[in-house]
């Protein structure tokens, strides 16, 4: 069973939403580590790797769903970002 924080889903694919100051958008990535400064998710494309987000920029995070790798035609949604 899944923990019920992001401390507890280190190595475990999650969808973080994030603000960029204009627009929010969803990532679907590994979760590589959790600090009190943010989060560490790993995105295979477009970034590649490592990547850190600090909290500040960090709207949502859960444990991620099959559903939502699925996008319906035309819309930019979630992008998967460890395959």
């Amino acid at each position: 069973m899944a923990g019920k924080s992001p401390e507890d889903w280190v190595g475990q694919r999650v969808m973080v939403e994030v603000f960029t100051g204009e627009e929010n958008y969803q990532i679907v990535a590994r979760l590589e580590g959790v600090n009190d400064w943010g989060i560490v998710l790993n995105e295979a494309e477009p970034v590649g790797g490592d990547v850190f987000y600090p909290w500040r920029l960090v709207v949502a995070v859960r444990l991620a769903r099959e559903e939502n790798l699925a996008t319906p035609p035309g819309y930019p949604g979630p992008q998967d970002s460890t395959r």
